[in-house]
């Protein structure tokens, strides 16, 4: 175990270079790239092969897009091209029993899902695409998905909703998920919305034993509060700090978990700002 996971977590938060004023949608940030750089293959092959965009017109599109979901929302992910890459297929322990189970009838929640770019590698890669369900705070960003991989036509739905707050929506769908992908959502909330959030998901899986949510997120070595872009406060994880969240969770939900997780450097993308930064990987099964 790296030493500085067994850290007791802070909650007092560390201000960040982008929690200053300014005009966030403008493009004269560090966190917003003109161009796409070197396209991860897996991305380019889903462009090419799903999309069945040519070849040549991948970077053009891709920009395209990425200015129009930009103008909705400016999040770094969007700006610094992030969510080219595809998070869940590179779980080499994870991705073979999520399709697997997808293909045996089950279904999964992309929980913060953005332009789809997950659900799409999960169609591409033969999951059944009415097996899908995509939910994020922005719904606009659904049509800049099915025009970024010109699917209108597809068979995966899209919800929009906020996790940390129950609705009629999330509501309909209570118990009816046997799996739940978060993927680079966690950490743009606090500690106290995590707990919120993960309480209402936990909702959304079937009361079974096996069901469970995975994903990734930023973390931090240290396991830290700290203000982001939004001025919001935020909690980056660390093994020790994820561990104690999930303790407030079962205990209050009356559930028992099993928890794993793991902080890794990831594409090295993710410390522009703090060397201490990581990637955070969980899966948390129910037991």
């Amino acid at each position: 175990m790296d030493q500085h996971e067994s850290i007791i977590p802070s909650h007092r938060p560390v201000h960040s270079p982008t929690s200053e004023s300014q005009d966030l949608r403008s493009r004269n940030v560090p966190w917003f790239h003109e161009m796409p750089g070197n396209i991860p293959p897996a991305f380019r092959e889903l462009l090419e092969n799903y999309s069945h965009i040519p070849k040549g017109d991948v970077e053009r599109h891709l920009i395209e897009m990425r200015n129009i979901a930009w103008e909705i929302q400016p999040m770094p992910c969007l700006g610094r091209f992030l969510f080219l890459e595809l998070h869940l297929s590179t779980r080499d322990e994870l991705y073979p029993v999520v399709l697997e189970r997808l293909l045996g009838g089950a279904r999964l929640l992309d929980v913060g899902c953005c332009l789809g770019q997950e659900i799409r590698k999960l169609i591409y890669d033969g999951a059944p695409a009415e097996n899908l369900v995509g939910m994020d705070l922005e719904p606009r960003f659904f049509e800049v998905g099915h025009k970024l991989f010109k699917d209108a036509d597809t068979k995966a739905t899209f919800l929009g909703a906020d996790v940390v707050k129950w609705n009629p929506q999330m509501e309909a769908l209570k118990g009816s998920f046997d799996m739940l992908q978060l993927c680079m959502f966690l950490h743009m909330l606090s500690w106290d919305n995590q707990i919120v959030a993960i309480k209402n998901l936990i909702k959304l899986l079937k009361p079974v034993k096996g069901s469970f949510f995975a994903g990734e997120s930023a973390g931090h070595v240290l396991g830290i509060a700290r203000e982001a872009t939004w001025n919001k406060l935020t909690f980056r994880h660390n093994v020790a700090s994820f561990e104690r969240l999930m303790r407030e969770v079962a205990e209050d939900t009356d559930t028992k978990w099993d928890v794993r997780a793991s902080l890794v450097l990831g594409s090295g993308r993710t410390n522009w700002l703090d060397t201490d930064n990581r990637r955070f990987l969980f899966h948390v099964i129910r037991l």
